[in-house]
């Protein structure tokens, strides 16, 4: 089953098309992203139901390759896991560091010790 909500994640943030969403008895399902109207009345379906709380090691995500496309898949990872979710986002260089900081993610250049997990 993880494996399966996995691929659909995956997916889902290949295409940039559907966000990934959880349901009160922790399945995953895909949820498309159309506007900031509908993500503000998900917001608020969300505030309905009593999601999971997450350890601090759940919440943490590496973004390898933090382009366009990852910083997007960062900010919906904090989306569902909270605001206070670390998210380090890897680069080659410290180019893109300060719009990563401005964006919310901890920038790291590759190669970098993270201390994840600690």
């Amino acid at each position: 089953v993880k494996a399966a909500a996995v691929a659909a994640v995956l997916v889902g943030l290949l295409a940039g098309l559907h966000a990934a969403r959880r349901l009160p008895n922790g399945e995953m399902v895909m949820a498309s992203v159309a506007s900031e109207e509908d993500e503000e009345e998900e917001e608020e379906e969300r505030d309905l139901y009593d999601f999971p709380v997450y350890t601090a090691a759940e919440k943490e995500l590496l973004v390898v390759g933090c382009g366009a496309l990852g910083i997007w898949a960062a900010k919906k990872w904090k989306t569902y896991r909270g605001l206070d979710a670390p998210v380090y986002g890897e680069t080659r260089t410290n180019a893109t560091h300060d719009y990563l900081d401005d964006e919310g993610i901890l920038p790291q250049v590759k190669g970098a010790d993270l201390g994840m997990g600690k």
